[in-house]
């Protein structure tokens, strides 16, 4: 990439849930470590893209863009929430069919 941007990448090999590590200098990146859940290889033209899955601020709307490519069937979001002393696990609602 250049002096300053790294292109960085895994290649999992069991479904699961994995802990990935980033550190620079020896320490931690910011909202390191990264929880990762790997699932099975599924045939699918259904993708997911946005700011709202790569990141997020407290109080403000984290949108992200769902496109089912003509898939049909039922969206149905489920998102947890991780800190480093418990693990939670809650529902979330469709926003928007369009």
């Amino acid at each position: 990439m250049n002096a300053t941007t790294f292109k960085c990448g895994y290649d999992p090999k069991k479904v699961g849930e994995y802990i990935i590590t980033i550190t620079f200098g020896g320490q931690p990146i910011s909202k390191s470590p990264f929880i990762v859940d790997v699932g099975p290889t599924k045939a699918s033209k259904i993708t997911a893209y946005g700011p709202g899955l790569d990141g997020g601020v407290v109080g403000q709307p984290a949108t992200f863009v769902v496109e089912t490519h003509g898939e049909t069937g039922a969206l149905g979001l489920i998102y947890r929430v991780f800190t480093r002393s418990s693990k939670h696990r809650a529902d979330i609602e469709q926003t928007s069919s369009n």
